[in-house]
């Protein structure tokens, strides 16, 4: 009976630790693999697991190879923030628009995001809606490298908000008040294309629909179309001109 339950009980405590050398193997297992691991197992310095990740300086084939083998032994991710914490990029990039609905600029957000890829840049779609001093706060929080604004309509940006981003070490672009760069549209030449070329297809009814209202003093293509219009010898008619605003939806 006594013998009975002593092997009972050396059974538990085999039991036991077999549990915590299970529990031992997991954790270990979990455990996030970092660059000093990487270049431990490879025999060299932490420095040349950093330029054979990067690709920053010269290493040899030999010891590439042997962080290669390392860096997929542990199936080792550089640590983003961390490395952001060094270098101060976070290789994060925002475009603010005011309508995701609109194909427009899906097409721009999808061009960013293909370039940006090639770069080792990611991209995030901002809907610009909100407090605009907690949207700026948010932004900052995410220590985004840079913003495209492509659209500040329907939303109150001050100048004093863009400041403080460029403070910060963001970079802009279109910003309202051409504190970052800017990327302007040759409309002159983009309309007297369009108009030459539907005139010479023999079209004589030329329509225009506008995203923002006709008389906005932002705006050149309205009055580019009425050149193209008389330039080409094409029917000017009220009736042919819509007045509408970006979303589908016009009267």
């Amino acid at each position: 009976m006594h013998k009975r339950e002593a092997m009972s009980g050396e059974t538990s405590s085999l039991n036991d630790n077999n549990g915590s050398n299970l529990k031992l193997k997991n954790e270990t297992k979990r455990k996030v693999a970092t660059r000093e691991d990487v270049a431990k197992m490879a025999g060299v310095s932490v420095a040349t697991v950093s330029h054979v990740i990067n690709n920053t300086k010269y290493v040899s084939q030999e010891l590439r190879e042997k962080v290669i083998e390392a860096v997929r032994f542990y199936n080792y991710k550089p640590n983003m923030v961390a490395r952001s914490l060094t270098t101060k990029r976070s290789n994060h990039i925002g475009i603010i628009v005011n309508d995701i609905t609109n194909p427009y600029y899906g097409e721009i957000a999808q061009g960013m995001e293909e370039i940006a890829h090639k770069h080792g840049y990611i991209v995030s779609l901002c809907l610009a809606s909100g407090d605009s001093e907690s949207y700026i706060t948010s932004i900052l929080e995410r220590q985004m490298d840079g913003i495209f604004m492509a659209t500040t309509r329907s939303y109150d940006f001050t100048r004093k908000h863009i400041e403080s981003l460029v403070h910060s070490g963001v970079a802009l672009v279109n910003d309202p008040y051409g504190i970052g760069s800017v990327i302007k549209f040759n409309y002159k030449t983009a309309m007297d294309n369009l108009m030459s070329y539907l005139a010479g297809l023999g079209h004589k009814r030329v329509a225009y629909l506008s995203g923002i209202p006709l008389k906005s003093t932002g705006d050149q293509r309205f009055s580019l179309y009425e050149e193209g219009v008389e330039k080409y010898g094409l029917v000017s008619d009220e009736n042919l001109v819509v007045e509408g605003m970006y979303p589908y939806s016009t009267n």
